[in-house]
């Protein structure tokens, strides 16, 4: 009697378990479903999921349910979700006269500090709000990069990247020695000791 009622909640514990993992994966799916991933997923072997700034979709969603990675991919849409309002919001702000003029100014002064970098090695990786690569660290910035990071406003990152490496000492190598000119032959005739006119006489 007392292994039936132990059975029956068992029974009833699991049913219920199965129940809220059913829930909690359903919504995992819904919050990720047509998102854009602001980040890798990847499954413990490292098999990619989806990449960051790509859309996913039904098959990135059936190969997180069957590495087990569901809450990660739910985790890198929410993300995005968050930049995208951000991003709507930056842009309602940008659009007013205020704003453009703040983003103006800013752009310009940061624009003309991130050329002075051109040359160094970038240090670490420079995306935009997405996670797409605009300059991969190792590369050697120039003026493309300027004005990619420009476009994707991330000119700051851009800077960071650069004072991270050494400068580039453009120091001019020093000039080769002179050699020395020959000297003249000289015209007058070499001294004579006095004790040599002496001898000349006495002989």
């Amino acid at each position: 009697m007392m292994s039936d009622f132990k059975s029956k909640l068992s029974g009833l514990f699991s049913n219920a378990k199965k129940a809220a993992e059913d829930v909690l994966e359903s919504q995992q799916i819904a919050l990720s479903r047509g998102r854009t991933a602001s980040k890798d997923v990847l499954s413990d072997s490292g098999e990619i999921i989806v990449e960051a700034g790509h859309r996913i979709d039904q098959e990135a969603i059936e190969k997180a349910k069957s590495a087990g990675k569901l809450s990660a991919l739910a985790g890198a849409a929410v993300t995005s979700s968050a930049q995208d309002f951000r991003e709507r919001a930056r842009n309602t702000y940008d659009s007013t006269p205020d704003g453009i003029e703040a983003r103006s100014m800013a752009s310009s002064e940061q624009y003309i500090e991130a050329r002075r970098y051109i040359g160094r090695i970038a240090s670490v990786d420079v995306t935009d709000i997405r996670g797409n690569m605009i300059i991969q660290a190792g590369q050697k910035l120039d003026d493309s990069h300027v004005r990619a990071a420009r476009e994707a406003d991330q000119l700051g990152s851009l800077i960071y990247s650069a004072q991270q490496s050494p400068a580039v000492n453009y120091a001019a190598p020093p000039p080769p020695p002179v050699a020395a000119a020959p000297s003249a032959p000289s015209s007058s005739r070499a001294a004579r000791p006095l004790t040599s006119y002496y001898d000349e006489d006495e002989a």
